[in-house]
């Protein structure tokens, strides 16, 4: 199969202004920190409306309503489409997409579609998975207006459609979502395997990928660099969606008033806190404030198991369940050695040329 392509070629500024927030420019660490921004005032409002429903006596939920008001304040004049789903059997909980126009290849909008727990209007507080989703998902949508590179390539991409669909077919199946699709039997003795037969099983999969559909370099080029940056995006989501599942299942100032009232706490979170596969990893972290004596040290104790609590969470998801961290190192691998094939193909042509 041969495709010309470019792809060391700028990026048309008319592609990317039809999509940035002209509120946000600046560096990449700049983009960076006004998502994180976005995303923590977004939390910060939300919260806002459960505590005043909680003291007039209201359970603490949010309302589609009341969340499309909520991004709207937060990026204002950015269209986004919010759809609420009927549960699914093994399905996602959501997902976010980008609105295009393909014959234009312009972005006309995003959507975030969010599962709400038996069909209500509105999530609890209390839902701790929907409103981890929930946070996922809306990470991903910050990050998408204030950080596009992921987008302008994807809708500035020249490659066939059927390429782009085993592009992404193989992306969903293969390398994000791998792990969760298998059986729950399957999946233990999978995520068992020691971490080098893993990596070897990923670096498999991609070179029988590659080598059974004979993608040129160039091809390969854009696959990867497409699966690198899906999988940094999905990194950074899961990392703040897991920080807000802990700090709402977890709240220290509820915990703490309990702990100064006399009560004792026994506290305990799954690797993945889900109905159906929280024990699969046969890990978990726990708490008990009677092994602790006076008053102030089981309040430190809770603390520092609160803060221990989001970057094991985060490790135990990302890393050992999703395996994420290691299949974005490996795809950087990859990629790397099949830009230096375009570029020693590059200078051949060159050289001959200068003959």
């Amino acid at each position: 199969m041969s495709i010309r392509l470019n792809i060391f070629a700028p990026i048309r500024p008319k592609v990317v202004e039809k999509i940035l927030n002209p509120l946000v420019k600046g560096s990449v660490s700049t983009r960076e920190a006004s998502a994180k921004a976005m995303f923590s005032e977004f939390y910060r409002m939300r919260e806002d409306i459960f505590l005043r429903k909680e003291k007039l006596g209201k359970e603490a939920v949010v309302t589609k309503e009341e969340l499309e008001d909520l991004f709207e304040k937060v990026t204002p004049k950015i269209p986004l489409d919010i759809n609420i789903f009927t549960p699914v059997k093994n399905g996602p909980g959501g997902t976010f997409h980008v609105q295009t126009d393909w014959s234009c290849r312009i972005v006309e909008g995003y959507e975030l579609n969010i599962q709400f727990p038996n069909n209500k209007e509105y999530i609890k507080k209390s839902d701790f998975d929907s409103m981890e989703t929930l946070d996922h998902e809306s990470c991903h949508f910050f990050k998408a207006i204030t950080e596009p590179k992921y987008t302008v390539r994807n809708i500035s991409i020249k490659l066939p459609f059927n390429v782009r669909r085993q592009k992404s077919y193989y992306y969903n199946t293969y390398l994000y979502q791998n792990e969760l699709k298998k059986t729950f039997i399957l999946k233990k003795k999978f995520l068992q395997n020691k971490e080098p037969a893993r990596i070897d099983n990923v670096k498999k999969g991609i070179n029988k990928f590659f080598n059974k559909n004979k993608f040129s370099s160039l091809v390969k080029v854009e696959m990867l660099q497409d699966w690198r940056l899906g999988l940094k995006d999905e990194i950074a989501a899961w990392n703040q969606g897991l920080k807000s599942y802990i700090e709402f299942r977890f709240p220290l100032n509820e915990l703490t008033k309990k702990l100064q009232n006399g009560k004792e706490l026994k506290l305990k979170d799954y690797a993945r806190d889900s109905k159906k596969t929280h024990t699969f990893l046969d890990k978990s972290k726990r708490f008990n404030s009677k092994q602790y004596k006076t008053l102030d040290e089981k309040i430190q104790a809770l603390n520092s198991f609160v803060v221990e609590l989001k970057d094991w969470k985060c490790k135990a998801v990302i890393d050992d369940i999703l395996f994420l961290n290691n299949k974005k190192q490996i795809v950087e691998e990859f990629l790397a050695q099949e830009i230096a094939k375009v570029r020693a193909k590059q200078k051949e042509l060159v050289e001959r040329g200068s003959k």
